[in-house]
C-alpha cells in the first residue's frame, strides 16, 4: 500500500459518497481506509441508519481496495451491548448479522509500515494492560484483531477513559483525542477518526511519533456541518523528517473538491433545528 486514502467518521452521511468518488478519481489511491461509525447521525431513523450501513458496504465492495475500520457505534451493535450514545436498539439484531455476513470486509486495525490505523487510536497504558507490548505497527494491529473473536476481546477493545466519561483505559475504539496525546504509544505513527476536528489535524510527539486525525464529517444536531470535510492522504513510501527516523511517510490535506455541494448536501440531510449544537461522538 503505497498510497492510502483516508476518511473520516460517516453516520449516515451518505450523500458524501460522491464527494469521497471525485477525490478518489482525481488521486487514484492505493487503498482506502474508512476510519469507522457508518450509523447513528443525530435523529437518523432506524430505516436510514440500516440502509446507511448497506450503501456504505456496497460502496466499498464496488471499489474493491477498501478497508472498514470498526469504530465505537459499530463494535456496539456487533458486540451486542448497543450501549453507545446513538445506537438504535430498534435494529440492533439487523446490523448485528450485517456485520457478521460482511465481517470479511471489517477490521479494527490495519498497517503499513510504521503507521497504524484505528478508529480512536492506541495509547501506551492501554495496550500493556490488554495486549503486551507490541514491536512494531504490524504486531499491534494483528493483537487487535485477535479481540475481535471473542466477546472478551470485544469488551476489551470498548474500554473507555476519563475523557469520554468512562472508568478503565481509552481503548483504541473510545480514546479522545486528548487522551491519545497524552499517553501515545511510542514508536509507531498512527491515524485516527472518532475526535471530531474543524479539519485534518496533527500532532508529533517530542520522540518524533505522527499522530493525525481526521474526522471531519461531523455535524451539529441542527445539521450544520462542523468539519470541512478533508481527507488524508498517506504515501508511506516518501521520506519523511530526517531528524526522526520513525516518521517515514508523507501526509497530504485532501480538502474537499467541491464546497457548495458539501454544504447543501448537509442542508439537504437536516432540517435546521435551532438551539441544539451538541455533536456526534
Amino acid at each position: 500500500m503505497a498510497q492510502i486514502l483516508f476518511i473520516g467518521d460517516l453516520h449516515t452521511k451518505t450523500f458524501l459518497l460522491p464527494l469521497i468518488d471525485k477525490v478518489i478519481k482525481r488521486h487514484k489511491p492505493d487503498h482506502i481506509i474508512c476510519m469507522g461509525d457508518y450509523m447513528d447521525d443525530w435523529d437518523a431513523s432506524s430505516t436510514e441508519n440500516y440502509e446507511s450501513a448497506q450503501k456504505i458496504f456496497a460502496w466499498a465492495r464496488r471499489h474493491g481496495n477498501v478497508t472498514l475500520l470498526f469504530g465505537n457505534h459499530d463494535m456496539s451493535y456487533y458486540s451486542g451491548t448497543c450501549d453507545c450514545s446513538g445506537n438504535d436498539i430498534d435494529i440492533l439484531d439487523k446490523v448485528r448479522s450485517f456485520f457478521a455476513e460482511n465481517l470479511g470486509m471489517l477490521k479494527v486495525a490495519e498497517s503499513s509500515g510504521n503507521w497504524l490505523f484505528t478508529h480512536a487510536g492506541l495509547t501506551r497504558d492501554w495496550a500493556h494492560k490488554y495486549i503486551g507490548i507490541p514491536e512494531s505497527a504490524a504486531e499491534a494491529a494483528q493483537l487487535l484483531n485477535d479481540l475481535l473473536d471473542t466477546p472478551e476481546g470485544q469488551a476489551k477493545l470498548q474500554t473507555v477513559g476519563k475523557g469520554r466519561w468512562g472508568y478503565d483505559k481509552p481503548g483504541p475504539l473510545w480514546a479522545d483525542w486528548s487522551e491519545l496525546n497524552g499517553d501515545l504509544y511510542p514508536g509507531i505513527n498512527q491515524i485516527v477518526g472518532h475526535t471530531p476536528q474543524r479539519t485534518c489535524l496533527e500532532n508529533v510527539s517530542g520522540k518524533g511519533e505522527r499522530l493525525w486525525c481526521c474526522d471531519t464529517f461531523s455535524a451539529y444536531r441542527s445539521g450544520e456541518r462542523y468539519g470541512d470535510g478533508s481527507m488524508l492522504l498517506l504515501d508511506t513510501e516518501a521520506i519523511g523528517s530526517p531528524d526522526w527516523p520513525i516518521s517515514k511517510g508523507s501526509v497530504t490535506i485532501i480538502e474537499q473538491p467541491n464546497d457548495t455541494a458539501f454544504r447543501a448536501g448537509y442542508r439537504k440531510k437536516r432540517q435546521r433545528k435551532p438551539g441544539l449544537t451538541s455533536q456526534r461522538p
